[in-house]
């Protein structure tokens, strides 16, 4: 073990270092418009050095950058790869060719910063394959065809700070004046020979930056266990599929973070709802096996876990057009959601069996999220998921959903989210913009499929999809074609805001954001002639001409938006209850 103090300029100039595959993607987060307390970790790093650069003028002195940590990769120690102290590195790398290149197009760039302008297009730093290509572009100032993962945003964001930053400055010389504390910044670099005297350096150093996932402590113990343990040790395929593990783990971060998903395979390895996954979980577990009987494993159910839940969210809910799929994707399942996804593709089930399992769980998750209530529902699936096996999976699941639709008299401990208690709801205000959206893309798909069978309307259809007021929210006695909005006495209830019917789904309806914006408060009939234009909402020309109450003016009133309502429940309905195969 090696170490020695030198600066970050020294640091690039005169080795190559590496971001190894099995490292978790860039975590730093920005804020763009940042407050003089945000504490998001890139605004820190900048309001460290400006503050470093004003105290500096009065005493002089060095910025410190902490410890970092490296493996060598050769005898001579010039190229490494990072261990710990990425995210910083990183973020300090970032900043200086953003520097350099302000400084190119509005200055002269001396021999030295032309010469390290250069190296650092020479790949002197390299991050996890998985943004290589979006990091150079960040590096370079070039176009980003694709966004694919957080992390990619996370560095595009950085370099658009810090072009901010810079651009903010009066002068050349003030932005030189932080490349300079940055490039002088001297860090404490510990080059590891031993894997086991890094993962003990890993864990227990003091990281200034964000703090580490489960997910990578998860990484460090299970190597640790590995090294340890008796018997060969798979050093390399472990490395290797860790490495696909943050690689999926950064393309699923926008639906399930790496906790959630270390989470996840811990529960389908215990074939049980349980608690978060722990460092000591996992010593307890590996204690006294060998690799191959625990670390490879727990490791390998990790990275298929992973491909399971992107191949969810990317095939099913999108390529193959399952709707039950893309519902749950847009609803933001529950924690319990995922280990089941995960444990279907693990059991090898067929799309018509998994289809069954997403219908059921589509049909939980909206039950808990309209409904609510104290109650744990994983206690109530918990059976249904220990029991999961490949001939009977689809069967259990939709075993315990018809004894949460239907308890039978005095299982109170089933009687929270009936059949009974979901239609009361959905007939009820239904105030939650998201939860409204996703209903009434239900309920198009449905009405979709009964006039052109087979035909699927994903949500990904409309244009920014919005909920639109059809009586509006604010009553315009100046734009004809709605009922009252408040009358008093035993017509309260008729009334549409005495009677609670403006946020009824009756009242509700999906447009794109472009359609919606147009509309504004205008005269019914002149609303609906837009629907009709745009070939949506059939429904309320059609409820409004048989409700019509005034001649040849139409009318929406709260019996037109009852009536609607009536018929949006009813094929909710049959959505959210459906019959088992054993009933079909």
């Amino acid at each position: 073990m090696d170490n020695f103090c030198e600066s970050i300029g020294v640091l690039l100039q005169s080795r190559m270092i590496v971001v190894p595959d099995y490292q978790r993607a860039y975590s730093w987060e920005t804020e763009m418009e940042a407050s003089e307390d945000s504490q998001k970790q890139v605004n820190v790093f900048v309001r460290d050095l400006e503050a470093f650069v004003e105290h500096s003028k009065v005493n002089p002195h060095k910025y410190y950058l902490g410890q970092l940590l490296f493996e060598s990769y050769d005898a001579t120690g010039s190229r490494m790869g990072v261990i710990d102290g990425q995210q910083r590195l990183t973020t300090a790398v970032l900043f200086v060719a953003t520097a350099l290149r302000w400084l190119a197009a509005n200055d002269t760039l001396s021999e030295g910063e032309g010469a390290l302008r250069e190296r650092l297009q020479e790949d002197c730093f390299l991050t996890p394959h998985f943004t290589r290509g979006t990091f150079y572009a960040c590096l370079n100032r070039l176009p980003v065809s694709s966004v694919e993962t957080c992390a990619e945003r996370r560095l595009i964001e950085a370099v658009a700070y810090f072009e901010k930053v810079v651009s903010g400055k009066h002068s050349a010389e003030e932005v030189r004046q932080l490349l300079g504390a940055v490039l002088e910044a001297n860090v404490t670099s510990i080059v590891i020979g031993q894997d086991c005297d890094a993962i003990q350096f890993f864990l227990f150093q003091n990281n200034r930056g964000k703090q580490l996932t489960r997910l990578e402590l998860a990484k460090t113990i299970l190597m640790q266990l590995g090294i340890n343990a008796t018997g060969a040790f798979p050093r390399e395929a472990f490395v290797a599929t860790f490495a696909e593990i943050f690689r999926e783990s950064a393309k699923l971060e926008q639906m399930i973070d790496e906790d959630g998903l270390l989470h996840c395979a811990w529960c389908v390895y215990k074939g049980d709802f349980v608690d978060i996954c722990t460092t000591a979980d996992l010593e307890k577990a590996g204690r006294g096996k060998a690799p191959c009987d625990f670390v490879m494993p727990f490791t390998q159910l990790l990275r298929d876990c992973a491909h399971s839940l992107r191949d969810f969210f990317e095939s099913e809910a999108c390529q193959s057009r399952m709707i039950e799929a893309e519902s749950l994707v847009i609803m933001r399942p529950y924690f319990w959601a995922y280990p089941v996804i995960a444990k279907c593709h693990q059991l090898g089930l067929a799309p018509h069996d998994r289809q069954r399992i997403w219908r059921v769980l589509e049909s939980l998750t909206v039950r808990k999220r309209l409904i609510g209530r104290r109650a744990e529902m994983e206690a109530r699936i918990r059976g249904a998921f220990q029991a999961m096996t490949k001939a009977n999976a689809a069967d259990e699941w939709e075993a315990v959903l018809k004894k949460i639709r239907q308890p039978a008299p005095g299982e109170w401990w089933w009687n929270y989210w009936s059949d009974r208690d979901l239609e009361e709801t959905l007939r009820g205000e239904i105030t939650n913009g998201s939860i409204a959206k996703h209903l009434l893309w239900r309920y198009e798909c449905a009405r979709v499929e009964q006039v052109a069978h087979g035909y699927y309307l994903s949500l990904r259809d409309f244009d920014r999809p919005e909920v639109e007021h059809i009586a509006p929210q604010t009553e315009n006695n100046e734009q004809p074609g709605y009922g009252d909005y408040i009358l008093e006495g035993d017509n309260a209830s008729k009334g549409i805001v005495s009677g609670h019917w403006m946020w009824r789904l009756g009242n509700l309806l999906i447009l794109s954001k472009s359609h919606n914006c147009k509309l504004g408060n205008i005269a019914f009939e002149e609303k609906l002639d837009s629907y009709v234009k745009a070939r949506v909402a059939s429904d309320v020309c059609e409820i409004a001409k048989s409700n019509r109450t005034q001649g040849d003016l139409l009318i929406w009133d709260s019996a037109c938006i009852k009536t609607r309502t009536d018929r949006i429940v009813r094929l909710l309905m049959d959505i959210y209850c459906p019959p088992s195969e054993a009933e079909l």
